[in-house]
């Protein structure tokens, strides 16, 4: 049975437009992002996301969506460039198969019934050893796993992702969270350095690999983003000499 809200009737299938934004953020050549296509396609439109408008839940045809939940993280997003404007995209992880997405027009209006990009950028296409897929730029690189994961900063576009060399996935990594945890690697507990994240890419060369190798593996654990086969490695340096050096960083 189909429900009317706010003028729109659900559940629906998705439009081809809609489809074509959302699969151009979903490489088909690899295998992570290609189950997210096959997934969807198996799904349907059941009702508006918390924020409405442009947010929409993609579900089975009995389900309703479950809006008091907050948000799952994001699995892959990016953007249309079209002569007319530029389209956001975002496709969030999937719960209880219900996936939340957001197809976004910056100069307003309705989805086009045919789209007709003359770019796309997005992380999904990124492979190790490429430069930042936004605006070409240098993309530090440094190993988690050998032949399994990749932790790639971008400075420029303060991005952090981790690549699966099996999925070809590129997981979105929160910056403040990762954060957290290098403070904790640092052993600092200044607040006024704790609120200011972006110290991350300001001070790119400041870190270690280790320190971040240490900083993600913490996060890790804790959030469960991939399954690893070791532990957190022993510290190499003093703490002290690492609260030194951030504490120089953040007087910049």
């Amino acid at each position: 049975m189909q429900e009317k809200i706010n003028e729109k009737i659900f559940p629906r299938e998705l439009t081809d437009s809609e489809k074509y934004c959302l699969f151009s953020i979903l490489p088909v050549g690899k295998p992570g992002y290609n189950s997210y296509r096959k997934k969807i396609e198996s799904l349907y439109v059941i009702g508006f996301g918390r924020q409405g408008g442009s947010n929409l839940i993609l579900g089975k045809l009995d389900q309703q969506p479950d809006i008091d939940l907050p948000s799952t993280p994001v699995f892959a997003s990016g953007t249309l460039i079209l002569k007319e404007g530029m389209i956001d995209i975002c496709i969030n992880e999937e719960i209880d198969d219900q996936i939340e997405i957001d197809i976004n027009l910056r100069h307003g209006g309705t989805l086009p019934t045919e789209i007709n990009d003359i770019g796309n950028h997005n992380f999904s296409e990124w492979n190790p050893r490429d430069n930042s897929p936004i605006d070409d730029s240098t993309v530090r690189q440094i190993k988690i796993e050998e032949g399994k994961y990749v932790l790639a900063i971008s400075k420029l576009q303060k991005k952090i992702w981790l690549h699966d060399f099996n999925s070809g996935v590129n997981h979105l990594i929160p910056v403040s969270n990762l954060f957290n945890y290098m403070l904790m690697v640092r052993n600092i507990r200044d607040k006024n350095i704790a609120i200011n994240p972006n110290l991350l890419f300001e001070q790119l060369d400041e870190f270690t690999d280790r320190d971040f190798l240490s900083a993600f593996l913490m996060y890790n654990k804790y959030f469960r983003k991939v399954k690893l086969d070791y532990q957190i490695p022993a510290e190499s340096q003093k703490q002290q000499k690492k609260k030194n050096i951030f504490q120089k960083i953040f007087r910049g």
